[in-house]
């Protein structure tokens, strides 16, 4: 079929009665965000016979037949005839034998190809067969948009672009691996003040406001002699304590400004959290998941990312806790994955790390190391390590040093809210 720009016939067309037909590689959101932006009716699937391409074929069926309620998904390549996708007469072979047979059993009005993936010889050989294609489609590198391609006079010719839909991070996950799921998030984000409470942190932390790090403490007095080094201590393994100010923090009385903190900490968890003058009532260590004390110990500086985030980018781009593992780990957390914030937005996924301090004996370089062992469980991803003030101040003389390390193993260091947004919408 010949397509003319000034009178295009996609921009009349019913998609839902397209069959269309997608090449098939191991990285495959380029291809999914087409069929999001399509919603065909039949969604033909070419795979070789190449172990990672087969697996990541069976992910993308799951995925798409999630994503598009309707759509038949069709694979040519489980009827007992495989190609390899390095040989081309045996690739022409089977499109005649195989895919062309599969194609014309199916009614819809158009037939469209998306040449984006599989191998070189199979976009060339697509493009050379007689298969009848309405017309093709390729999603550039780099780009966010879908071109279209029809042929004039016998030779190949752009018809025009249209941008494609953005898949939700979670279906970027999944299409890279095989067990995907998202854990609740901290109850204390619901609370209307935490983020403004977060700010707060944030602020008296980078300004090193003497109270607030009093309260957090170290070894022997506040919240880390009790949360990090009392983890181990049986009088701090109780699922609440009740402390004097003497024991927290080596005063007969609690301060002024020391109250302010602990009120607005108790606003947000009254159940768990209680202050007076002299006594305060706190999560202890046999209940690590109570909501307040894993605020206090990093997830505050997790929801103002994501709050910071949200400025230039739509929440809906935006997830929290997104855990994956790879293939057969049904049984256990061996090999899992998790990213403290995943982001996917124009064409771009990002996994962010994010870091308040450090536990006793743990290097900064752990957790780059850790942050670049990721590898492509989400896909190709830009990595992310966003520091605290704390973080950062006890890296301030080595800051330049700590960024090379970082981009030597392909990571964006974040120390505030410009540097993080950058390195997200780097090429805003």
């Amino acid at each position: 079929m010949v397509l003319d720009a000034e009178n295009s016939i996609w921009q009349q067309l019913s998609l839902s009665d397209m069959t269309y037909v997608c090449s098939i590689s191991e990285y495959n959101l380029p291809e999914f965000e087409s069929c999001l932006k399509r919603k065909p009716k039949y969604l033909v699937m070419i795979v070789s016979r190449f172990h990672k391409a087969q697996a990541a074929a069976d992910r993308f069926a799951r995925v798409v037949a999630d994503a598009i309620p309707g759509v038949q998904v069709i694979r040519p390549d489980q009827t007992g005839r495989e190609f390899d996708g390095t040989d081309l007469a045996d690739f022409q072979s089977w499109l005649r034998e195989v895919l062309l047979p599969q194609l014309e059993q199916l009614p819809a009005s158009y037939r469209v190809c998306n040449i984006t993936g599989g191998t070189k010889m199979m976009a060339m050989a697509l493009l050379t067969a007689n298969l009848g294609w309405s017309w093709l489609e390729y999603k550039a590198e780099g780009a966010n948009a879908l071109q279209l391609i029809g042929f004039r006079n016998g030779n190949l010719a752009g018809i025009n672009s249209t941008d494609l839909e953005v898949a939700s991070p979670v279906d970027v996950a999944r299409l890279y691996s095989e067990h995907v799921h998202q854990t609740s998030e901290n109850m204390i984000f619901m609370h209307p003040k935490s983020v403004y409470q977060a700010q707060k942190l944030w602020d008296a932390l980078q300004s090193h406001e003497p109270t607030l790090l009093g309260l957090f403490g170290d070894e022997n007095k506040g919240l880390e002699k009790i949360w990090m080094y009392g983890a181990s201590q049986d009088q701090f393994n109780q699922k609440q304590l009740s402390m004097s100010a003497s024991e927290f923090v080596g005063q007969e009385q609690f301060s002024t400004e020391q109250m302010q903190w602990l009120e607005l900490w108790s606003e947000l968890s009254p159940s768990s959290f209680k202050a007076s003058n002299d006594q305060l009532i706190l999560p202890g260590n046999k209940d690590r998941r109570d909501p307040l004390r894993r605020w206090l110990s990093g997830d505050w500086l997790e929801q103002l990312a994501h709050a910071w985030l949200c400025t230039s980018i739509p929440a809906k781009h935006i997830c929290m806790n997104v855990r994956v593992r790879p293939e057969n780990e049904n049984n256990s957390s061996l090999g899992e994955r998790e990213s403290d914030i995943l982001v996917h937005f124009k064409g771009r996924t990002s996994i962010i790390e994010a870091k308040t301090d450090l536990p006793p004996g743990q290097k900064i370089t752990d957790s780059i190391r850790q942050l670049a062992s990721i590898t492509e469980r989400f896909g190709r991803t830009t990595k992310v390590l966003f520091i605290g003030p704390q973080l950062k101040q006890k890296h301030e003389d080595k800051l330049e040093e700590l960024k090379l390390r970082c981009r030597a193993e392909g990571i964006f260091l974040a120390f505030d809210k410009d540097s993080l947004l950058q390195a997200v919408l780097k090429s805003e």
